[in-house]
């Protein structure tokens, strides 16, 4: 590996850092995951007014970055810097699930409006 390849490695890595100042007023982070993000490319998937089934066009888009846990809310961060964050608060999530299978461990959360948001922990 070149020497400029190593400092973008690791300047990905850095853009999935929870900073200090991302924090919200009395927000302490509790823990930090290597995870990758399973997001849904069509809301609704299987609903009476889904888009029609196409080959691959309902596989969920899969973002990897660093998931963090705060008293107040999970915080996704992806290592790529063009691939937007987002937080959940905690408060809107109504279920999680344990959905993992032989050695892939794997969690659903489901918040208040329905929605269902999947991470692959590793």
């Amino acid at each position: 590996m070149a020497a400029t390849e190593q400092v973008e490695a690791m300047n990905d890595g850095v853009a999935a850092l929870l900073m200090q100042k991302e924090l919200l007023p009395g927000e302490k982070l509790l823990r930090s995951y290597g995870a990758n993000a399973l997001l849904p490319l069509h809301p609704n998937a299987g609903g009476a007014d889904a888009r029609p089934y196409v080959l691959g066009a309902s596989a969920p888009k899969k973002v990897l970055g660093m998931l963090h846990l705060t008293n107040y809310r999970l915080k996704f961060k992806p290592t790529d810097p063009r691939e937007p964050d987002f937080s959940i608060m905690l408060p809107a999530i109504t279920r999680i699930q344990d959905v993992s299978f032989l050695l892939v461990r794997k969690f659903r959360l489901t918040m208040q409006d329905g929605s269902v948001i999947e991470f692959l922990k590793w």
